[in-house]
């Protein structure tokens, strides 16, 4: 009891909420760890909801799962009907991630213009069409964008066209939105991860990734490939605190190969 007679509560304060989307593995579900441990609520969005599922009863903190194809025409539709039939936990979204990324490798004359078509739908589209439906809760947030590139955006390998291109759109876009979306309150910044062991590897779920992985690590001056976490920090730190006057920046996660 107070000295007045009443009794003190606590008031609850709604957590602040991270979407993420491929947050079924790799980055993306290292990335919903990182903000679950910061204390953040997290939405996972990606195709396959038994994986969100999975994920989602690893972390520590209340998460919501959204299936979500951001290559489909209509994932901005989808997205909108989510946020209405979830209108208390968007409207505390404060922070994108776009993560979810398909890679293909051919060069340019073997390469099919389907793959082109998929690569740009996922890569680049998809995160166009969800932006803009997220965009004004953001803005009424004060919130920020992390994209996920790649170092191949910044430069690009042999057997790798499409996919390099499709970065390097990603990349040129979120400078471009950053201009924009600056006065308005709302930061874009851009993660280009070099070499990690995620699924969009092949060697990932090979017999030999061990001598894979063992045959990459001296390309990096720092001598190892990476790993999802330490994508997962630099995204934290792209948009939690202290990253207030942080925006159109390109930060090469990538254990030095870019060099």
């Amino acid at each position: 009891m107070s000295a007045s007679g009443a009794t003190s509560q606590k008031t609850h304060v709604p957590q602040p909420v991270v979407l993420i989307t491929g947050a079924g593995s790799g980055i993306g579900e290292a990335t919903a760890a990182r903000f679950s441990q910061e204390g953040w609520s997290v939405v996972l969005a990606g195709r396959r909801k038994e994986a969100l599922e999975k994920v989602k009863a690893r972390l520590k903190t209340e998460a919501f799962v959204f299936p979500l194809d951001v290559a489909s025409e209509n994932s901005d539709q989808t997205t909108a009907e989510w946020i209405k039939a979830n209108k208390t936990v968007a409207d505390r979204i404060s922070v994108v991630v776009h993560n979810a990324g398909i890679f293909e490798r051919a060069t340019t004359a073997e390469s099919s213009m389907d793959s082109w078509s998929r690569m740009f739908e996922t890569n680049l589209f998809g995160v166009v069409r969800l932006t803009k439906v997220l965009f004004p809760i953001l803005k009424r947030n004060g919130g920020a964008i992390v994209n996920v590139s790649s170092t191949l955006g910044l430069r690009p390998t042999p057997d790798t066209a499409a996919y390099s291109a499709s970065k390097a759109a990603l990349l040129n876009w979120s400078a471009a939105f950053a201009k924009e979306a600056g006065p308005l309150g709302v930061r874009i910044n851009s993660v280009c991860p070099g070499i990690v062991d995620t699924p969009i590897h092949s060697f990932h779920s090979a017999e030999n990734k061990t001598a894979t992985i063992e045959s990459l690590a001296p390309l990096q001056p720092l001598g190892r490939i990476g790993q999802p976490r330490d994508i997962a920090h630099m995204i934290w730190s792209l948009s939690g605190p202290g990253s207030e006057w942080t925006t159109g920046a390109t930060v090469c996660v990538d254990g030095g190969i870019n060099l």
